[in-house]
């Protein structure tokens, strides 16, 4: 069952022990510039899950900021900041990455993997949020996704099995 605050999952991986926080939800109302709050910013999530486009969504909550780029159910990337670090989850179909800003190693997987990690189920939270939005986020369109959703160079990943 998630929690109303939102997604909370423990990645583990060589080097890289992050709790890796997805709060998804939305208050407010349009703000224009092409952005969206409220229920406007979780409809464009819905369709950046669905193919249709590219979104990413700052999230200011002060317990959990972090933000969000979705370009599809496998393609996504979650940046959750914590006591002054940000840790990176990148799913990019069957790959998924976590690693640490400024850090020079990191950890990549598979989607199906045996190491217990839990990938965060976006479309749960936008269903939930839809119902009960508890954090501020404004979304956008994201033509430039696909940087975004790269695993850096100056990273080593060690793989884990």
């Amino acid at each position: 069952m998630m929690h109303t605050r939102g997604i909370v999952r423990v990645v583990s991986g060589i080097g890289v022990v992050a709790a890796v926080a997805l709060p998804l939800a939305a208050c407010g109302s349009d703000s224009g510039g092409g952005s969206a709050t409220g229920g406007d910013a979780v409809a464009m999530m819905q369709s950046a899950m669905d193919g249709g486009g590219a979104v990413t969504c700052e999230i200011t909550d002060a317990e959990q900021p972090g933000s969000m780029s979705i370009a599809g159910a496998d393609r996504y990337r979650i940046l959750a900041r914590s006591d002054g670090e940000t840790v990176n989850l990148l799913r990019d179909g069957s790959d998924v990455y976590v690693w640490k800003d400024g850090g020079t190693t990191g950890m990549k997987t598979t989607a199906d993997s045996q190491t217990g990690m839990t990938l965060p189920n976006i479309q749960e939270a936008i269903d939930q949020e839809r119902a009960a939005p508890t954090v501020d986020m404004e979304c956008a369109a994201d033509g430039d996704v696909d940087a975004k959703l790269v695993a850096p160079d100056e990273v080593e990943f060690q793989t884990v099995p």
